[in-house]
Formats: C-alpha cells, sequence, structure tokens
C-alpha cells in the first residue's frame, strides 16, 4: 500500500470512530497531573521523569 492510500485509509476510519460523537454535547476532561512513585512498586518501570 503507498504512502497516499494508507493515509486516506486511516483517514476514513479514524473519522468513522469519532464522528458520531459530533452528534452529542460532551466534556473530555483530563488529568494531566504526573504522580511520583518511589520504591519497588509491583509492575514499575523505570521511566523518563526530568523532576
Amino acid at each position: 500500500m503507498d504512502e497516499n492510500d494508507a493515509l486516506n485509509w486511516l483517514n476514513h476510519h479514524l473519522k468513522k470512530s469519532w464522528e458520531p460523537m459530533n452528534a452529542y454535547d460532551w466534556i473530555l476532561d483530563i488529568d494531566s497531573t504526573v504522580k511520583p512513585v518511589f520504591g519497588h512498586q509491583e509492575g514499575a518501570e523505570i521511566g523518563y521523569n526530568p523532576a
């Protein structure tokens, strides 16, 4: 699949996922705070933290 065909396919399918939301009033509520965790928690992975 060339790049233009891939972008057309992707845009078509992405539009099908968000377009129905335009028929309703809705609120997007995002909590963007970062909670620094210290110690050895189960499932914790080393990541980038500039603080």
